[in-house]
């Protein structure tokens, strides 16, 4: 009955808007107490349901003002931010060197401003992480005085950690330990096989090392000491990990274990002990239930729970790879989510691969405790690396469509029923259910899409240019984007192919050498299959396998700018007329209007992020486009585009879109299906 509230509440939290889940919860739970007449439990949870009511409805109810001042406690604290506590509502603060940890009490004083999102194409999207969390609003600061510093410097211990060990061991360490990832070549090698992520997130290491120090205490203590003992030394681990939810769980879930083993005779089963950790950290901080961690945690300990019956007559090892295999089963879809991909080869090797990460992962416990075992760090990350080097080489992935939320947790259901069906051997339901997540995973595998359809991605690359055409499994690339501060092909442009499924791009056309248009051509040249490279030294037409690419700048060699040098490709795609003008000005427009006077578009990339050098009235008189594709950067200190170019394309009816304001503008059509627009 619990697991049912248990999992209720969390579905009613996830899907739900609060008022809605909020008169849910007390509903079920008021129910479920009265039908066991439970009186005085009724009134205890209509009394909790209540006071969480209030305290919510008061926290919500406060309107953020535009001006914060008064006492702030340091409740997160990273590199370039922190996050202050101020009457009961959370803030994030920009801050680079701040010099704060979590615990330092504050007096702030500062502008408040609605958090708004502001990614390119596949990006992280950092404030959308922030506002699953419950936090909307940032705060400028004006003043700000330390009224207490927590003499628990976090970062401190562990940026002397990190000093001890050298630079491979130290990012796999912050890593695995502190959840802190680099940039570092073994954490991106292993990233690629999707393992550091799996283990980290996973908290088996954890497990393992309670196992170790209740070994170790049991030879001279009784197993209840030494089982308080050793959650007490994890405690120490916790402080400096805060708020890591993976840790916080595994602490209170194995301390709630202890008291209802030694202190309540064992009353809770193993299953009523989940679900009452989870009802009370989804009532602590709803939030949690839309956050991937919480099911990730939580979905790890319910599967377990399920596959330790079958787990109890066969050996340590067998046990360990079993249970292995069935977490790594859970994460696809997180995977999908995180990565775009599949890497069935993390699969084979995760079973071989843990017992190293586990041991290095324990001895760096042990040097985080103080040990001086640093040396050892160092030579058990040697290996590592050199495994991660070899297994790089030999990338296997399968791409995969994007997985939405709701679909995320179908799997999830999905598959602890079917765990729940293995155990009980339940054959035909095994079967049913087996199916059915056979199903689920195929369709996000197989190209089914591009079999049927073709399409044109206008992609949001910030403050630069990149178009994907893609007819049936044949990709294109116009203009690559490229931006000073991120690799805009590791960050946007790749993880978007794995979403579509393209395996390789059958060419990619620079319209100029101007940053914003190539910058990222040799970084995607490195990491993704290019079959051929085009720019305006290369001859045109092109036709590739029904794709006529046309150039309307004939006079590229005449002139010196970059901009004036810029192809101007037109091709057919869906039965529309496309035409991308790069960064063309108006006298390239004017050039077009005498030696192509029957060009027509249908769909018209403006030229140059819609400054008002280009886009002429002419232009747009003359090629008649029905809509115009601009892509920009949002809040861009050119000031694209401009006013007088969006004033041209109103006054001949253009219908606008705009990636600053759109994101990624995809046009899609299914063969024999009417024309899509996403």
């Amino acid at each position: 009955m619990l697991l049912v509230i248990f999992l209720s509440i969390w579905l009613l939290l996830y899907l739900l808007p609060p008022i809605a889940w909020l008169s849910c919860v007390l509903s079920i739970l008021a129910i479920c107490a009265i039908k066991y007449r439970k009186r005085k439990i009724t009134y205890i949870i209509a009394s909790i349901i209540i006071l969480f009511l209030f305290l919510y409805f008061l926290k919500t109810s406060l309107q953020v003002k535009p001006m914060v001042k008064g006492i702030g406690l340091v409740i997160e604290s990273k590199e370039n931010y922190y996050i202050v506590n101020h009457l009961e509502r959370n803030y994030y603060i920009y801050s680079k060197g701040h010099g704060l940890d979590i615990g330092d009490i504050l007096l702030i004083e500062g502008k408040t401003n609605e958090l708004v999102s502001n990614t390119i194409e596949s990006q992280f999207d950092f404030y959308g992480y922030l506002n699953n969390k419950g936090i909307t609003h940032e705060v400028t600061l004006l003043n700000r005085k330390i009224l207490f510093s927590n003499p628990i410097r976090i970062h401190a211990y562990q940026s002397y950690l990190a000093n001890k060990l050298n630079d491979n061991a130290a990012s796999l360490m912050n890593a695995i330990l502190f959840n802190n990832r680099d940039d570092s070549a073994i954490i991106e090698n292993f990233s690629s096989l999707h393992i550091v992520r799996l283990i980290s997130n996973s908290g088996l290491y954890l497990h393992l090392f309670l196992d170790l120090l209740n070994k170790l205490f049991q030879k001279k203590i009784s197993k209840k000491k030494s089982e308080i003992i050793s959650l007490t030394i994890l405690s120490f681990y916790f402080i400096f990990t805060f708020p890591r939810l993976t840790v916080i769980k595994i602490l209170v879930f194995s301390v709630f274990k202890w008291v209802n083993r030694y202190k309540l005779n064992k009353r809770f089963s193993y299953i009523q002990i989940i679900s009452i950790v989870g009802i009370m950290f989804l009532l602590i901080d709803p939030f949690l239930a839309k956050q991937d961690s919480f099911i990730l945690s939580f979905g790890f300990l319910l599967v377990f729970y399920l596959v330790s019956p079958g787990l109890k007559n066969i050996n340590r090892i067998k046990k360990w790879v079993f249970t292995l295999l069935i977490a790594c089963i859970f994460f696809i879809p997180f995977e999908i989510r995180y990565y775009h991909s599949f890497a069935p080869l993390s699969y084979i090797l995760t079973p071989i691969l843990f017992p190293i990460f586990a041991l290095f992962s324990i001895v760096s416990l042990l040097c985080f405790y103080g040990l001086p075992l640093f040396p050892l760090v160092n030579i058990l990350a040697n290996p590592i690396e050199g495994l991660s080097e070899l297994l790089v080489k030999h990338p296997l992935e399968i791409y995969a469509g994007n997985i939405t939320s709701f679909t995320l947790v179908i799997y999830v259901v999905i598959f602890i029923i079917l765990i729940y069906f293995i155990v009980c051997q339940f054959k035909m339901m095994i079967k049913a259910t087996s199916s059915t997540l056979f199903l689920f995973l195929l369709i996000h595998f197989l190209p089914l899409d591009n079999l049927t359809s073709e399409e044109i991605t206008f992609i949001n690359v910030g403050q630069g240019d990149a178009t994907l055409i893609r007819k049936g499994q044949r990709a294109y690339l116009i203009d690559t984007g490229g931006l000073r501060y991120l690799d805009v092909a590791k960050i946007s442009l790749v993880p978007l192919f794995k979403q579509k499924k393209i395996y390789s791009l059958e060419y990619v056309f620079v319209t100029h050498h101007d940053y914003d248009h190539y910058g990222a051509y040799d970084s995607l040249k490195n990491i993704f299959p290019i079959k051929h490279y085009v720019d305006s030294y290369v001859p045109f037409p092109i036709n590739e396998h029904g794709l006529n690419f046309t150039n309307y700048n004939n006079h590229i060699d005449s002139y010196s700018d970059e901009n004036d040098r810029s192809l101007v490709i037109g091709f057919t795609l869906m039965n529309l007329s496309f035409l991308v003008m790069g960064d063309a000005p108006n006298k390239v427009e004017n050039n077009i209007i005498q030696e192509y006077p029957k060009l027509r578009c249908d769909i018209l990339k403006v030229g140059h992020h819609g400054s008002n050098t280009s886009s002429s009235d002419n232009f747009i008189k003359h090629v008649k486009p029905k809509k115009a594709i601009i892509s920009c950067g949002k809040n861009n200190r050119y000031g694209h585009p401009h006013q007088q170019t969006l004033n041209t394309l109103k006054k001949y009816d253009v219908e606008i879109y705009r990636t600053d304001e759109m994101g990624t503008i995809t046009f899609k059509k299914f063969y024999y299906l009417p024309f899509i627009f996403n």
